[in-house]
């Protein structure tokens, strides 16, 4: 993921050219800003992708209609991904008047689980562990004890 805050729309708009020269695809390339006009704008000029329902869910995306436009922002950063530390940063840099530019990794191919809070798609099923781990020093007896 990338992520850069820029202070204007022209800057915005530049930084987004120079991610589509790099190869990122305006699908995955989002604006937020604390104006919504003004996050409207930049997609328009850019046509980059807004942060909807398809990244955040049905029900995040009712949420949004009632949260304050701090609230919203952190909740569109997080269903991108960012951290919840860091989306209290940037939501106060975007108070401040600056702008968030940031890539989508393309390998996420579906959005985030409804709750927003959890972005990463989840461990293939070949990849989840089959058996307990169990640290031997934990127990004592034999190694059929420990698994029980």
């Amino acid at each position: 993921m990338t992520i850069k805050l820029v202070r204007n729309e022209e800057e915005a708009n530049d930084f987004i050219r120079q991610l589509t020269q790099e190869g990122y695809h305006t699908d995955n390339i989002y604006a937020l800003a604390y104006n919504a006009d003004r996050t409207d704008a930049i997609v328009e000029n850019t046509e980059i992708n807004k942060v909807g329902m398809t990244e955040q869910g049905i029900i995040q995306t009712v949420a949004n209609i009632f949260r304050s436009r701090g609230d919203e922002l952190i909740a569109k950063m997080r269903s991108l991904g960012v951290s919840e530390t860091d989306a209290a940063h940037y939501e106060r840099m975007l108070a401040a008047g600056d702008i968030l530019v940031l890539t989508w990794p393309a390998e996420i191919e579906a959005g985030p689980q409804d709750s927003g809070i959890d972005s990463e798609r989840p461990p293939e099923k070949d990849t989840l562990l089959t058996q307990p781990v169990v640290n031997p020093l934990l127990f004592a007896g034999s190694p059929e004890d420990r698994l029980r």
